[in-house]
């Protein structure tokens, strides 16, 4: 594993669990002057980038799995940030008696995004172990 990637998953995790302590502590601003209307998109909305952004970056990190290839990094953890607003603007519309279809459109966004990351990224980490390994159609007869 190289160095950057260390650095990059050391970074990912602090950035993630940073968001997440954000999201919670705007929850609990937020619902202060909720009139007692909580909505669990809301309520929930810290976990996302705990679970889906922390979690995965702190397992790279520790594991010593190497980075991910940028195209599949960035499209996961932009589905991650989109999942992410599409639950805090669910949120907020749930508490304010209002409804749009572009947080859903968000949402669909957001999960396709974040599983095409998920693919690519092991269709990287599978072609990267399958590189490394000898291959048995080499001649040794020579």
């Amino acid at each position: 594993m190289y160095t950057s990637d260390d650095k990059l998953m050391k970074k990912t995790f602090w950035i993630a669990l940073g968001c997440s302590v954000f999201f919670g502590i705007f929850t609990a601003i937020y619902y202060q002057f909720s009139h007692d209307v909580y909505s669990d998109y809301m309520t929930y909305l810290g976990l996302i980038p705990l679970v889906l952004g922390s979690l995965p970056a702190f397992i790279f990190w520790r594991k010593n799995i190497p980075a991910p290839g940028y195209l599949s990094y960035h499209m996961y953890f932009s589905g991650v940030a989109a999942l992410t607003m599409a639950s805090c603007l669910r949120g907020i519309f749930d508490i304010a008696g209002n409804s749009s279809v572009y947080q859903t459109y968000l949402m669909y966004f957001g999960v396709i995004t974040t599983l095409l990351g998920v693919l690519l990224c092991a269709a990287s980490l599978l072609r990267r172990a399958v590189r490394h390994e000898p291959s048995l159609d080499t001649d040794d007869r020579t």
